[in-house]
């Protein structure tokens, strides 16, 4: 594969793992969610029930506004 492939593969297949838990200070919770959803070839409405599912998930549901601390 070449270069701009295996970053499409990657950018499909595989996400972003925060080593040190660091999110983005400036981004509330939702947007440090939906970064790495940019690379995929999303719409926005999917981009965002992603993340609400995600955070439901992980019990951050009514917090997506929250910026972390």
């Amino acid at each position: 594969m070449g270069e701009a492939a295996r970053s499409a593969w990657r950018a499909h297949n595989m996400g972003i793992v925060f080593q040190f838990y660091n999110l983005l200070p400036m981004l509330n919770a939702a947007e440090n969610v939906e970064l790495p959803l940019l690379l995929k070839p999303l719409s926005r409405k999917e981009r965002r029930l992603r993340v609400e599912k995600v955070l439901d998930l992980v019990g951050l549901s009514g917090r997506e506004n929250n910026i972390p601390p």
